[in-house]
C-alpha cells in the first residue's frame, strides 16, 4: 500500500507538474496550494493536475497558519507524511491544534527547500545565531526544527547550513538536488541545431524583479559592448521591473542590442531562444533557471543564488562565479566571449551534468526514499 503524502506549496508552478506526476506513481499524493493561481512574474501557476490530486486553499499567514484550511485537510486525508516549506512549517509547527492533530494521526513532517542561501560563511552564520538581539528567535527556530522528522535539502549548501548553523543532526538530512524535466528542452535543442547560434549571444531568463539584480547585468553588458560590438543581450521573463529595466537600457545606450522577450513558458519556444545564445548569466538570486539554461547547452556566469549553483557549476569547467558587481561581471563576460570554442565545450558539459547527474528522476528517488524510510518506522 502506497504511503499517503500531503505536499503543501504556495502554488503549483508549471515546471513542478512533471515532478508531482512522477512522485504520484510512488506515493498516494495530494498537493495543497493557494487559491487564485497566477500567471506572470516568471511563474505560471496551473489548475490542471491530471496525474495527481490537488486541493486549493485560501492563504492567510496572519491567521497563524499559512493555509488555515490545512487542519481540515489533514483531518480528512490522514496523511502518513506532510511535506512543506520553511515559511509554512514555522507557523504550522508552532500551532498547538495542528501539532496535536499531527501527533494523533502519527503524521511525519518533512521540511524541503533551499534554505540558508543568504548565509555564505557558515561559521559566521552560527555565531550570528547567538547575538543578543537574535537569541530569542534562534531558540524558537531550533524548537521548531526539532519537531521536524526529516529534511530534504535541494542543495549541498542547504545540508551544510542545516548541520552547521541550525545544528540539525546529519542523519535527518537528505540532499535531493532541485531538478526539472529537461526532456522537452533537450529534444527541442536537438531539433533546433546550432545553425542560428550567435557566438556573442548572452541570455538571462527569470522574473523581472529587483532581487534578480538584472540592472547589474545591463551595466556589465554596456561595459563589454565596445570590445564585442557583435554582442547581443536577450532577457526572457516578465515582472514589475520590466519598464525600469528598459529605461536603463536606453540610458546606457544599449537598447538596440538588448531584446526583452517577455515570459516564455513553452519548452520548444524557450529552447529556440536559448539555443541562439552562447552564454547564460544569472546576476542575482535564482535556481531552476540554471537547470533550464544548462539543459539547453549553455555555460553559466553566476553570483550567489539559492545554493544550487555550488553543485551545478564548477569554476572554469562549465561556468564562472562573479562577485555581484558590474565590473567583475563585465570581466567574466569578456573572458567567456574571448574563446567561443571553449565556451561551446563548456556548454556541452553543462548539458551533460543536468541530463545525467542532476536529474528529475534522482530528485524523485530521494523524495520517495525519505518518505519510505519515515513510513517504515510508523
Amino acid at each position: 500500500m502506497k504511503p499517503k503524502v500531503l505536499f503543501e506549496q504556495y502554488s503549483i508552478p508549471h515546471y513542478r507538474i512533471p515532478f508531482f506526476d512522477a512522485l504520484s506513481k510512488k506515493v498516494d499524493l495530494v498537493v495543497v496550494a493557494s487559491k487564485n493561481p497566477r500567471k506572470g512574474g516568471g511563474v505560471q501557476d496551473t489548475l490542471l493536475t491530471p496525474g495527481f490530486r490537488s486541493i486549493r486553499l485560501d492563504s492567510d499567514p496572519a491567521s497563524g497558519l499559512y493555509h488555515p484550511g490545512i487542519i481540515d485537510v489533514i483531518r480528512t486525508e490522514k496523511p502518513d507524511v506532510l511535506i512543506s516549506w520553511n515559511t509554512s512549517l514555522r507557523l504550522l509547527l508552532c500551532h498547538s491544534a495542528c501539532l496535536a492533530l499531527l501527533k494523533e494521526k502519527n503524521t511525519k513532517v518533512i521540511w524541503m527547500g533551499c534554505d540558508g542561501y543568504e548565509t555564505q560563511n557558515l561559521t559566521l552564520g552560527l555565531l550570528a545565531e547567538f547575538l543578543p538581539w537574535r537569541l530569542l528567535r534562534t531558540l524558537r527556530d531550533r524548537r521548531v526544527l526539532s519537531r521536524v522528522d526529516h529534511f530534504l535539502a535541494h542543495s549541498s549548501h542547504m545540508r551544510e547550513y542545516l548541520k552547521r548553523v541550525k545544528r540539525v543532526p546529519a542523519e535527518k538530512i537528505t540532499v535531493a538536488h532541485n531538478a526539472i524535466d529537461t526532456s522537452g528542452i533537450v529534444a527541442a535543442k536537438a531539433a533546433h541545431g546550432e545553425a542560428q547560434k550567435n557566438e556573442y549571444g548572452i541570455v538571462f531568463t527569470g522574473r523581472l524583479i529587483p532581487g534578480k539584480n538584472i540592472e547589474t547585468l545591463l551595466r556589465a553588458f554596456a561595459g563589454i559592448v565596445p570590445r564585442f560590438p557583435a554582442a547581443r543581450l536577450t532577457i526572457i521573463g516578465e515582472g514589475p521591473a520590466e519598464e525600469k529595466l528598459k529605461a536603463l537600457a536606453r540610458m546606457l545606450a544599449i537598447e538596440e542590442k538588448t531584446h526583452f522577450c517577455g515570459g516564455i513558458y513553452d519548452d520548444a519556444h524557450l529552447t529556440s531562444e536559448l539555443s541562439k545564445q552562447s552564454l547564460f548569466v544569472l546576476p542575482g538570486v535564482g535556481g531552476l533557471a540554471l537547470n533550464t539554461a544548462m539543459a539547453a547547452g549553455l555555460p553559466i556566469i553566476h553570483t550567489f543564488a539559492d545554493g544550487t549553483e555550488k553543485d551545478l557549476v564548477t569554476e572554469g569547467i562549465n561556468g564562472w562565479f562573479f562577485d555581484g558587481s558590474a565590473g567583475d561581471l563585465s570581466q567574466k563576460i569578456s573572458l567567456a566571449l574571448s574563446d567561443p570554442a571553449a565556451l561551446f565545450a563548456m556548454g556541452r558539459e553543462s548539458e551533460r551534468r543536468i541530463t545525467r547527474v542532476f536529474t528529475l528522476e534522482k530528485m524523485v528517488d530521494e523524495y520517495s526514499s525519505a518518505i519510505e524510510k519515515l513510513t517504515r518506522t510508523n
